[in-house]
């Protein structure tokens, strides 16, 4: 059900066709104690949602631009910029998402900054 629902998500929204979508279930994020940078986040793949590059339970980790401040709303998926960058997520909200939906490269780097939570 939620590969159905993620899917037509993937294909209503302006996302580039490149690159690998994976599901990821979060197991630790460290962040920078400067007020912006990139904060790493550890995690376990939970589904592959497009590509072949990656597979199911494999241990990932990812880096992504952040910021320290005031929680900001995150951006929903139909409505994420194409693309142009996303701006940067808050490290709380980096903290409160235990499954994120990552738009990576074949070297697993976040492409455009595309992180979004999944069964928030």
């Amino acid at each position: 059900m939620i590969a159905v629902m993620l899917a037509a998500a993937l294909t209503a929204q302006p996302a580039p066709r490149t690159g690998q979508w994976v599901i990821l279930d979060v197991l630790r994020v460290i962040a920078p104690e400067q007020t912006r940078g990139q904060c790493f986040v550890q995690g376990r793949v939970a589904q592959v949602v497009r590509g072949r590059l990656f597979r199911q339970g494999q241990q990932l980790g990812v880096s992504l631009a952040c910021v320290q401040g005031p929680e900001a709303p995150l951006i929903p998926l139909r409505a994420a910029p194409g693309p142009e960058r996303r701006p940067p997520i808050t490290v709380m909200q980096l903290e409160t998402i235990k499954r994120a939906l990552v738009h990576l490269d074949a070297d697993a780097r976040v492409v455009n900054n595309d992180y979004y939570p999944v069964g928030v």
